[in-house]
């Protein structure tokens, strides 16, 4: 008990064992219908993407794919900005539903904005615009002091014999501002300079 260990696993959506290569996601098999259809798709362009459809609905999601923490790094980033003392239980937060940084708008669960809250509302409402505000005090030194208090990046403690550690980026790298539209503002909603992830490989069979 309270070891951390993986009890069970499930990876969705999965596919019919008894015929996997039929392809089970709607979405997905329209898009290869419209591309078997299409005279100006050759038959090499169709069996590769047919391929990358399989072998997508075949991997485990849990151990080949990249997640960023999201929302349940949000403690993490309170935790830190009051430590460091930038914060506090006093402090208020106003959300106006959105915010912009450098042309991107990350929104709130609550469109119309959750208004005037507390530190402790703020994290019950799990507000966007609040965290991020408080990752900005905190800065990104601080944050990444705090990742390597936390050990992170490390290795996963799972079980499986073969795993990679977490891509949280350097002390610089999560300082520098962003320089291009692929840069991702998830990770600011979430109080997070960009970006932190896992991806793991799969284990061996």
């Amino acid at each position: 008990m309270n070891t951390g260990a993986v009890l069970a696993m499930a990876s969705s959506p999965d596919y019919d064992l008894n015929d996997p290569n039929s392809i089970v996601d709607a979405t997905q098999a329209a898009k290869l219908e419209e591309l078997k259809n299409d005279p100006t798709v050759s038959e090499e362009e169709y069996a590769k993407a047919l391929s990358d459809a399989q072998l997508q609905q075949w991997a485990n999601k849990n151990m080949r794919l990249s997640y960023e923490p999201g929302s349940t790094f949000k403690p993490v980033v309170v935790a830190a900005a009051l430590e460091e003392g930038v914060i506090d239980d006093n402090s208020t937060f106003y959300c106006r539903g959105a915010v912009t940084i450098d042309n991107w708008t990350i929104r709130c669960s609550a469109r119309s904005g959750h208004g005037s809250q507390s530190l402790r509302k703020a994290v019950m409402n799990s507000c966007n615009p609040a965290l991020i505000d408080i990752g900005k005090k905190l800065g990104a030194e601080k944050f990444y002091d705090t990742g390597r208090t936390l050990a992170l990046p490390a290795r996963p403690a799972l079980s499986c014999p073969v795993r990679r550690r977490a891509r949280s980026g350097t002390r610089s790298s999560l300082s520098a501002p962003p320089v291009s539209p692929s840069w991702p503002p998830r990770p600011l909603a979430s109080g997070l300079p960009p970006r932190p992830s896992i991806s793991l490989p799969p284990c061996p069979r």
